[in-house]
């Protein structure tokens, strides 16, 4: 059909009798895009998962916390996580709302290192939908200043630190500890000549892979205090401690 306008439109001018009509067909045709039937999921039923998954005793596994912290830190996080209210509508199709739980639930298992693929499908949503999610779980974390990334730096605040470290360790071992400081090394693609000054700089040989050396420090209560990422992998943890 396409073949048999595209050839009827170069051998046509603009004086034949014909060329409106050939002209007007051409356009209507190549102006419609084909879509693919849209593929309705039917969304994760967040109360039913729960209830399965504390009678399995596997919800603490899944996203790293207990049911009560989960449900606090939705709470913390309930002003960033809007909930479009147009997706209401889809209800009476069969197809349930995207609640703040299951934008945390994406957002945390994606953030543990599950499976994209696996997430969407058993969330019940799209590709798309599935990072618009996950974007907007992370942009809530960042957002809410109860979870923002401080050090101490007062007086009063490293005493305080002292603290705690020295009240949750056993016989005050940890006395005079302000943070604990731990480094990691964050497996990345092999960076270009472009991206990088020195590529080999960022090949670690212990573990045999490219990735950045990531030092961070937490409190007491493992809230981070601090986080770096500056350093190629091969770094020692004490030369990308002082560059953090």
């Amino acid at each position: 059909m396409l073949g048999f306008i595209y050839s009827s439109v170069l051998e046509a001018t603009e004086e034949d009798d014909d060329f409106p009509i050939i002209a007007a067909i051409a356009a209507a045709v190549l102006s419609c895009k084909s879509h693919r039937d849209a593929v309705v999921r039917q969304r994760l039923n967040w109360n039913s998962h729960v209830k399965t998954l504390i009678r399995e005793g596997q919800f603490k596994r899944m996203y790293r916390m207990s049911l009560s912290s989960f449900n606090k830190l939705r709470t913390m996080l309930l002003p960033w996580l809007k909930v479009n209210l147009k997706q209401s509508s889809k209800a009476s199709k069969g197809l349930r709302p995207i609640i703040p739980d299951i934008i945390l639930h994406c957002t945390l298992c994606y953030l543990a290192g599950g499976s994209v693929h696996d997430i969407h499908v058993s969330g019940g949503m799209s590709y798309n939908s599935f990072y618009r999610l996950v974007w907007q779980g992370i942009d809530a974390i960042n957002a809410c200043p109860l979870l923002s990334i401080r050090f101490p730096m007062t007086l009063s605040e490293l005493s305080q630190s002292a603290e705690q470290f020295n009240s949750t360790s056993s016989h005050s071992i940890c006395n005079g500890c302000v943070v604990a400081l731990e480094g990691w090394l964050c497996r990345i693609h092999v960076p270009t000549a472009i991206e990088v000054e020195k590529v080999k700089s960022y090949f670690w040989g212990h573990y045999q892979c490219y990735g950045l050396n990531m030092q961070a420090t937490c409190d007491a209560s493992c809230q981070f205090t601090s986080i770096s990422v500056l350093c190629p992998g091969s770094t020692s943890d004490r030369k990308a401690f002082y560059a953090s």
